[in-house]
């Protein structure tokens, strides 16, 4: 009996106030794309919660996670960056050595949020078989404000 190769699953989580993730998603067509935003009024760490119970859930049998994308908004307190540790962590778990793992936010983030991310991204990179990146946005190009979708 022939076993069927798995197709690839892509997890968007998309942080409230962040920017769709458009440039960090390039390369991926052929992915089972799931996405899951958080809601007005969810806290960091109840969409952390929430995200980490639905991920094992979001794919068929004959889907494997291989990819996820965190779209970051501009917070950088602890509650945020708690909250994309957990992100990290459980999804990590699930995303084989062949995936990749991205942190992500605008082309016009701040420096306090890139800093928070690479430093996030080093530290989960230790622990997983996955690539841990991240990406801000198309760098040396000036966002049309058309593109820019924020989800509000």
């Amino acid at each position: 009996m022939r076993k069927t190769q798995k197709r690839a699953g892509l997890l968007v989580a998309v942080e409230l106030g962040a920017e769709w993730p458009d440039a960090a998603l390039g390369g991926r067509f052929d992915a089972v794309r799931r996405v899951v935003a958080q809601m007005e009024g969810e806290s960091p760490e109840a969409f952390a919660a929430r995200l980490g119970a639905l991920a094992g859930r979001l794919f068929t049998d004959r889907t494997e996670l291989r990819d996820a994308v965190v779209a970051c908004n501009e917070r950088t307190d602890p509650a945020a960056s708690s909250a994309r540790r957990s992100i990290g962590s459980a999804l990590l778990g699930r995303i084989g050595p062949g995936g990749t793992f991205v942190l992500a936010a605008g082309p016009r983030a701040g420096g306090r949020l890139r800093h928070a991310l690479s430093g996030l991204a080093l530290s989960l990179a230790t622990q997983a078989s996955a690539n841990v990146t991240v990406h801000f946005g198309n760098e040396g190009e000036e966002p049309c404000e058309r593109a820019i979708a924020r989800v509000a």
